[in-house]
């Protein structure tokens, strides 16, 4: 005795077509896992871009590393300290002025890196270290930068700051128009 199916046959259309729903919804999730992991992530990232700028500003403007020996890895402190001493044989100082930071994107390739491409808005001269010299003119730019910050001993520290981009509102500086990167 044959049992009789109550399931209607397939169409042929139905049969050919790929049962791809499975596929996108289990895509789907992942992109909001990412997404939400990402959102999760910005106000840590902000915080640590934020303490890195704080460093890098006292360090130029008075050669003060100790916040920097905080936040910053030995490569990206020997950048800064480089920098800095090139700034003290030209007789000036950096002073510095973060007007504006924001986060556009975070990553985070393993648990303890995170990737965070930020633009910030900056403000800035060269003050002489010798009295009753004036100071260069302001400069004022938006910088695209990416931070690579790694944890270890329970800490953040950046372990490298690259430029993707300088806009120059106004003047521009002299390094500006020989290609030279710009000190930051």
């Amino acid at each position: 005795m044959q049992l009789q199916s109550t399931q209607l046959p397939l169409r042929p259309a139905d049969r050919a077509r790929p049962r791809v729903l499975p596929a996108v919804a289990g895509c789907a999730l992942a992109l909001v896992v990412l997404a939400l992991q990402g959102c999760q992530d910005r106000p840590l990232a902000e915080r640590l871009v934020c303490a890195y700028d704080e460093a890098a500003v006292a360090a130029y403007a008075a050669d003060d590393f100790a916040g920097l020996s905080k936040v910053a890895g030995e490569a990206e402190q020997d950048k800064v300290r480089a920098r800095v001493a090139r700034k003290s044989r030209a007789g000036v100082r950096l002073e510095a002025r973060l007007d504006r930071v924001e986060v556009t994107a975070v990553s985070r390739p393993g648990p303890d890196e995170l990737i965070v491409d930020a633009t910030e808005r900056w403000r800035y001269h060269d003050r002489p270290v010798r009295p009753g010299l004036s100071p260069s003119p302001e400069i004022e730019a938006v910088v695209r930068l990416t931070y690579d910050f790694i944890r270890r001993d329970g800490g953040w520290r950046v372990q490298q700051v690259r430029a993707a981009s300088t806009d120059y509102q106004g003047h521009r500086p002299a390094s500006a128009h020989l290609g030279e990167p710009v000190a930051r």
